[in-house]
């Protein structure tokens, strides 16, 4: 194009440039404050040459792409940063249904039992022979095991829901890598 054609031409490619810029930064200031949210900026590359008998003469600017703007090493912290929280979290929710089934810290749970098993035993050393000493140290210990057996039962519960946990993530994944 030449002549007035060409000079309305190359502005108006300008204009239309820039107004998406324009609009690229408005959608960056409304959503400055939202979580989340990446900045992007317009790249704006020259538009292709004409060849001219006269030489090559520009046809204005164009937009190239919109990118967001990242830094790499705090989208890698955050990634681990993130994984590490889940990880903590995961553990801290196993640990807290392992405390509930030991009973533990509690005038109930197992440091009771076995202070009461291991009291058993003491008054039993001091008086070998009483028979009700030696009967208190078989409930004891039957209590205890009792405890014991129930905190199995108990424990195999939340390994059972651990394991349908590690299932369900390495299922998720293993779909992620499918469709990737």
């Amino acid at each position: 194009m030449s002549g007035l054609l060409g000079i309305l031409h190359v502005a108006r490619t300008a204009i239309m440039a820039q107004q998406t810029a324009v609009r690229v930064a408005s959608q960056n200031i409304s959503n400055a404050e939202t979580d989340g949210y990446t900045r992007t900026r317009a790249e704006l590359v020259t538009a292709a040459s004409t060849m001219t008998p006269y030489g090559q003469l520009g046809s204005g600017v164009r937009i190239d792409n919109v990118t967001r703007l990242r830094d790499p090493l705090l989208d890698a912290n955050f990634r681990r940063d993130n994984g590490r929280a889940a990880s903590s979290d995961l553990r801290f929710q196993l640990l807290d249904q392992v405390q509930q089934v030991l009973g533990e810290p509690s005038e109930i749970g197992l440091s009771r039992a076995l202070d009461a098993f291991h009291s058993a035993w003491t008054d039993l050393s001091s008086q070998p022979t009483s028979t009700p000493l030696r009967g208190l140290v078989v409930q004891r210990g039957e209590q205890l095991a009792t405890m014991m057996n129930n905190f199995t039962d108990r424990l195999d519960v939340v390994k059972t829901y651990a394991q349908n946990r590690l299932n369900l993530a390495v299922s998720d994944i293993n779909r992620l890598g499918e469709q990737i």
